[in-house]
């Protein structure tokens, strides 16, 4: 699942962004293996989809195959 994904489309109830925002915490995504600008393109798309949820920092996980 990703960060604003859960039961439904329709809202983020239950997602990881809904309990960073209740929370008041930032939200971390690791997730990305053999890519890197593509990566960066991704992590500016969630920065700017919901700003009420915080992404202080993105680990990548670049690994060769």
């Amino acid at each position: 699942m990703g960060l604003y994904d859960w039961h439904d489309w329709h809202d983020d109830a239950g997602s990881t962004a809904q309990i960073a925002k209740l929370l008041g915490h930032g939200a971390v995504g690791v997730r990305y293996t053999g890519s890197a600008r593509s990566a960066a393109a991704a992590v500016l798309g969630y920065t700017h989809f919901d700003p009420a949820v915080a992404i202080p920092g993105v680990v990548l996980n670049f690994r060769r195959v």
